[in-house]
């Protein structure tokens, strides 16, 4: 269960009820942030990017002055949760997508800044981390973590799957490091009244094939965006689907848990001579 960390401290009993059910159900948890407080921003705006008056892009990055009590800040999430409210949170994320250019909340990160930063103040934070969580599995990030001094202050490598999948981000596992997708959809007539229906091409091939890709990439994990959604893995209510009522994707997915939960992938190769495949596909699965 991913939960999000608010910019704000006075909002994050907004996720507590959400926590508290979850750990009931035995559910491994993590918690993600989009912003910090604005204040500690380049651009002094809680969105990754915003257009000024005069039409000028304004970028936030973290201000190298603020690492640390950014990372107190983490910290103090973690405690808020965990100390204050005895929910053990398992892991916490450093940011949410710090390579999108997002006009709505976020923060930019540059490799070589967020692998600075969870080097000099990962420590600080009493919980299990998980870094960068960027769009893709791009060589950018995970060549600016490969360092011994930024990998003792991390235990899972993230990243969405919405980019690039290039594979640098593989050696973290030499380092007994996990690989975690922890956000991705495939969204549906977002933008009209269409009603929600089953396609073959989206969602027998191209979302199974994703999760098949990942778990080809050595993933240890695959966290969808969102459960219960009219494009999740049960209906939200919205667009025809009925709420509650499982998909086709969240049977899809299921398929995957069921069947691939502690199970080890051994590697193949692909022999056009005879044109087979040797070897035997087994999978990993963490859920």
């Amino acid at each position: 269960m991913r939960l999000y960390t608010s910019g704000r401290s006075s909002n994050w009993s907004s996720v507590l009820p959400t926590a508290q059910l979850a750990k009931s159900m035995g559910l491994t948890i993590f918690a993600s942030p989009w912003t910090m407080p604005a204040a500690w921003k380049t651009n002094n705006h809680v969105n990754a990017v915003y257009i000024d008056t005069n039409g000028v892009q304004q970028i936030g990055y973290l201000k190298p002055e603020n690492y640390r009590d950014y990372a107190l800040y983490l910290n103090s999430f973690c405690n808020y949760i965990f100390q204050t409210n005895g929910v053990e949170l398992d892991y916490i994320s450093i940011q949410n997508e710090p390579d999108e250019m997002a006009q709505y909340q976020g923060c930019i990160w540059t490799p070589t800044q967020i692998a600075t930063f969870v080097r000099d103040y990962g420590h600080l934070i009493n919980c299990k981390v998980i870094a960068p969580e960027s769009v893709g599995f791009t060589d950018n990030f995970a060549n600016a973590m490969l360092n011994t001094a930024t990998m003792a202050n991390f235990e899972v490598y993230g990243g969405h799957q919405y980019g690039l999948m290039q594979s640098a981000y593989k050696q973290f596992q030499n380092y007994n490091k996990e690989i975690w997708q922890t956000e991705y959809l495939i969204n549906w007539n977002s933008g009209n009244q269409t009603p929600r229906d089953f396609s073959w091409n989206l969602d027998a091939f191209n979302f199974a094939s994703s999760i098949n890709n990942s778990m080809l990439g050595n993933i240890n994990a695959w966290i969808h965006y969102a459960s219960k959604r009219y494009y999740g893995l049960m209906g939200d209510g919205t667009y025809g689907t009925p709420a509650g009522v499982m998909s086709k994707r969240g049977y899809i997915l299921s398929h995957y848990a069921k069947y691939v939960t502690g199970k080890t992938r051994i590697d193949a190769k692909w022999d056009d001579k005879n044109r087979s495949v040797t070897g035997i596909f087994i999978y990993f699965f963490r859920w």
